[in-house]
């Protein structure tokens, strides 16, 4: 998967597609209240892309949002850390 990312094409294509993503943010988070579902929110501890911050104030915006830290993972964790991640599902689906 990494050998992929040495390719120009590919890292534009990520640059294309992440572009607008930050702009989306505002008019995301005025719908969260709204979303009464109980909700997992998984960070990764050493996320390089995306700071703890931004799971804080997620978790703080679900009404229904449990927050759950993957010590040492970072922002690749469910392919890095696959049982970390699936255990920390299940253990929240399980409530």
């Amino acid at each position: 998967m990494w050998e992929s990312f040495r390719r120009k094409e590919v890292r534009d294509y990520i640059v294309r597609m992440c572009a607008g993503y930050q702009g989306t943010l505002a008019a995301l988070a005025r719908k969260y209240n709204a979303i009464q579902t109980p909700t997992l929110v998984l960070w990764a501890e050493q996320d390089k892309h995306f700071p703890f911050e931004q799971a804080a104030r997620l978790h703080q915006a679900l009404p229904n949002a449990s927050l759950e830290v993957i010590p040492g993972a970072q922002h690749w964790m469910p392919l890095t850390l696959p049982a970390a991640v699936a255990g920390a599902i299940v253990k929240f689906a399980s409530r």
